[in-house]
């Protein structure tokens, strides 16, 4: 699929040496702001063209909102993270 056609939000790009790959993570609920949040999806492509996915790569607990998406390299291993607002019980 194309780029126009992935609902995505705070993108994140990592391009991976090994593979050859672009993955592109970021919030894909349709509205993040209306919590419960889903999490967040990435796609994958080697020309930064054409794209594959989704595939979940952070799944929300509990209620919470979106926020924002960043993947850190440890070790040879990218973990992705992100930031979510947990509403307090009085709304």
């Amino acid at each position: 699929m194309r780029l126009d056609e992935i609902q995505i939000r705070d993108p994140f790009v990592l391009y991976d040496p090994d593979r050859g790959r672009y993955h592109l993570f970021g919030s894909t609920d349709e509205d993040i702001w209306k919590g419960p949040a889903t999490g967040f999806d990435t796609y994958w492509s080697t020309d930064l063209e054409e794209w594959h996915g989704p595939t979940p790569a952070f799944r929300s607990w509990g209620r919470s909102e979106g926020g924002v998406v960043g993947v850190g390299g440890v070790e040879d291993r990218h973990p992705p993270f992100g930031l979510h607002h947990v509403p307090s019980p009085g709304g």
